[in-house]
């Protein structure tokens, strides 16, 4: 099939190469199985952004921006993410720009493969630990323990 303009897919005024009204469901289970929802899209397989071949979900080349600001006006610097707003790692609500639970933060060092300082919440004592990597496997030392009182 060879289509020269536009195509439109429930409208008659097609604006782009390809304008779809509605839904699209893309792969063969969820095409056949699946209604997309109203003006949105649902993808079976894996969804490259600057790439061809996607590894993950979805694979973006470049950077990315998220929030209804940044993604419009803010462009992300090469292979980095900006984020307006919360983060939350193992919580689906974010109270702070970083929200971290159910595990340690660590940073490491540039030249060596285990953490060398790492923060973590010790239920068993309830407190907050800031430990360091003294040797060569892991975080085992405790540099400061802060505990309520």
């Amino acid at each position: 099939m060879s289509i020269t303009g536009n195509t439109g897919i429930g409208t008659n005024t097609p604006k782009s190469r390809l304008s779809v009204s509605d839904g699209v469901a893309i792969g063969q289970t969820y095409a056949s199985n699946y209604a997309a929802p109203d003006n949105g899209l649902i993808v079976e397989g894996n969804i490259g952004i600057g790439t061809n071949t996607p590894k993950s979900r979805l694979s973006v080349s470049d950077g990315v921006a998220i929030g209804t600001t940044y993604a419009s006006t803010n462009p992300a610097p090469a292979n980095s993410l900006i984020v307006e707003g919360n983060i939350g790692i193992g919580t689906n609500n974010p109270q702070d720009k970083l929200s971290i639970k159910g595990g340690a933060l660590s940073f490491y060092h540039p030249d060596n493969a285990y953490a060398y300082v790492g923060f973590d919440y010790d239920k068993t004592i309830d407190a907050l630990r800031i430990r360091a990597n003294v040797g060569s496997t892991s975080l085992n030392t405790d540099y400061i323990t802060i505990k309520r009182t």
